[in-house]
């Protein structure tokens, strides 16, 4: 019973250093702006769309942060350019909110 009890805290004390990194990452991370290049037709519609995988590329590759692309959730995917706001799912109760910026490549 001791053994057990002792893995039952060792297994909550992981969960909670798990959720306190989650809440620090997602306080960092929205405060970041991604911005994201993208061939531009008529009337500022993009080529294709921007994704979840695209985003959490951008992520990694301008600020080294690695976020799985199911984490980044897109009602639908980005076809415009201009500013919006995605949210990262970092941990079962931690959701933060960044801003994406589409700007047109040259």
């Amino acid at each position: 019973m001791k053994e057990l009890d002792e893995k039952n805290k060792s297994k909550e004390l992981k969960a909670q250093k798990e959720y306190e990194a989650a809440v620090e990452l997602g306080k960092t991370m929205e405060e970041l702006n991604v911005t994201i290049y993208s061939k531009v037709g008529d009337g500022g519609k993009l080529f294709g769309s921007i994704t979840s995988k695209d985003v959490a590329e951008q992520i990694k590759k301008q600020h080294n942060i690695e976020v799985d692309k199911r984490k980044v959730t897109l009602e639908e995917p980005i076809r415009v350019l201009g500013s919006s706001f995605v949210d990262v799912k970092l941990h079962q109760k931690v959701t933060t909110r960044i801003r994406v910026d589409v700007k047109e490549k040259q």
